[in-house]
């Protein structure tokens, strides 16, 4: 008797396995970030129309040279926001890509400023006397959140294998424009 060991040309080919639809999930999320475009937006026409405004309630300050970057910066980030929304909530692999890309960028910066808040902005206040504890403490946990937290979930989820499947699926069934 003969024992022969089957080569991979005898072996059956397998089904690639399927895959866990995300569409739900990435229609969650850009509903989020059209949320935080909307957000975005908001802070940008308020700061803006607190700069214009001719008769100032006692106790607002003149605006000041930082006020066209704010408005700037902030419009910017609602056109990312909600153009990457808009992509996640129609599966298009672009925005999925596009949201590795920024979100890697947001959590550097994001684990940067946490380094900075932790570790010098405390020192620079002890030296000048002006260290509130608790204030730093609270700043510190919400940046940590903004900065890292979120932009740390979105590069996980985007980064799923599942994910980059629904987003890939949905660009082949799609025509192109």
């Amino acid at each position: 008797m003969e024992f022969r060991v089957p080569n991979s040309a005898d072996l059956p080919a397998q089904p690639p396995a399927p895959f866990k639809n995300r569409r739900g999930w990435l229609i969650a999320f850009g509903t989020i970030q059209i949320l935080i475009a909307s957000f975005c937006l908001l802070i940008s026409q308020v700061d803006f129309v607190a700069s214009i405004l001719p008769n100032r309630p006692a106790g607002v300050p003149e605006p000041g040279p930082i006020d066209p970057l704010v408005i700037l910066t902030c419009g910017g980030l609602a056109v990312v926001f909600l153009t990457l929304g808009v992509g996640s909530i129609k599966c298009k692999n672009w925005a999925r890509i596009a949201w590795q890309i920024v979100s890697g960028l947001w959590l550097f910066t994001g684990v940067i400023l946490s380094f900075i808040l932790i570790f010098v902005v405390p020192r620079i206040m002890e030296l000048r006397g002006q260290l509130q504890p608790e204030k730093l403490r609270l700043v510190t946990m919400v940046t940590g959140f903004i900065m890292v937290v979120v932009p740390a979930s979105l590069l996980v989820f985007y980064s799923l294998k599942s994910v980059r499947a629904t987003c890939r699926a949905s660009d082949l069934r799609q025509p192109g424009p």
